[in-house]
């Protein structure tokens, strides 16, 4: 899958179950799958080149 697409389902199961589903859970790590591939999920930055927020 597309890494857009990937994002378009996350931002509907986010909008559909909310934040703590397992449905978000599953697709935020289908999208860390694809963004492992050209190295983005080890920079320390998000898709879009921002800092992730601290937790």
């Amino acid at each position: 899958m597309s890494r857009s697409l990937l994002e378009r389902v996350l931002a509907g199961d986010e909008a559909n179950y909310g934040p703590d589903h397992p449905a978000v859970a599953h697709s935020l790590n289908n999208l860390g799958v694809v963004l492992q591939g050209p190295g983005l999920a080890r920079t320390g930055q998000t898709a879009d080149g921002a800092s992730p927020p601290h937790l």
